[in-house]
């Protein structure tokens, strides 16, 4: 059947391509796991940040 509608649809300006439910499954897994390195990207940047930002005012605290 989505063969069918592939084909139909083939050369119109809103092609179509239909996917297997696994594919379709596999992809949205390959994207969580993009956002899962973005996450920690950017939790690891604060933290960079953070500490850079606390060194200095320890380094202020302890200066006689």
């Amino acid at each position: 059947m989505s063969d069918t509608i592939d084909r139909v649809f083939a050369n119109s300006s809103n092609e179509t391509q239909t996917s297997s439910f696994r594919e379709n499954s596999q992809q949205q897994l390959r994207s969580i796991g993009n956002l899962s390195f973005l996450i920690r990207a950017v939790v690891g940047t604060v933290l960079v940040a953070l500490i850079s930002a606390a060194v200095p005012a320890m380094r202020a605290a302890c200066r006689p």
